[in-house]
């Protein structure tokens, strides 16, 4: 799982940077990690289950080209002190839309933490989930919306292989394939943390 995107990103999380994470989401820094283990995972299932569609793939990829070459991971001290140029609040709004609310509800109820500090730091993870994916296809000269899709497949795949929660999250967005994955998110939540 070297490669995952979730790797990609606890990797760069160190303590000063979680610190900042949590300051941002008015919550401590263990709290702030647990939160991101949790959001990172159901943030790359959602985006996977949204290239799925032809649409949904199509606008991933446009956004992937226009807005996130991946330098924020390069600059993650200045993206936590304005996380705002980040556009975090957007990037949910295409990736779960009206569902956003209920997401981030069921996480917390879960997780045990406050809403308010897992909503902020879906908004922190997603430019840095956009970002992580920008670095890849940058490395890969560029994806079609077929290899996109394929791409955030093996990040399930790598997951699952090694036992981690992305595959976990993204198989439970939507269990029993009714197409609402809000009646799934106490699922992931719970196996999650443990509850």
């Amino acid at each position: 799982m070297s490669n995952s995107i979730f790797d990609m990103i606890m990797g760069q999380l160190d303590g000063d940077k979680l610190r900042q994470l949590g300051q941002q989401a008015g919550t401590d820094e263990g709290k702030a990690k647990q939160g991101m283990q949790a959001v990172i995972p159901v943030l790359l299932g959602a985006m996977e289950r949204n290239a799925g569609d032809g649409a949904g793939a199509q606008a991933l990829k446009s956004a992937l080209e226009k807005d996130h070459d991946g330098s924020i991971l390069d600059n993650l001290g200045d993206f936590l002190g304005n996380p705002e140029q980040g556009n975090g609040s957007g990037i949910l709004k295409h990736v779960l839309g009206e569902r956003k609310g209920k997401v981030e509800e069921r996480l917390a109820q879960r997780s045990g933490l406050e809403q308010g500090a897992l909503g902020k730091l879906m908004e922190l993870a997603a430019p840095l989930v956009m970002g992580a994916l920008g670095q890849q296809q940058k490395q890969a000269g560029g994806f079609n919306t077929d290899m996109l899709g394929e791409l955030l497949g093996k990040q399930r795949e790598a997951s699952e292989s090694g036992g981690g929660i992305l595959g976990m999250a993204a198989d439970m967005l939507d269990s029993d394939g009714d197409g609402d994955i809000m009646d799934d998110l106490g699922g992931i939540a719970g196996k999650l943390f443990g509850r």
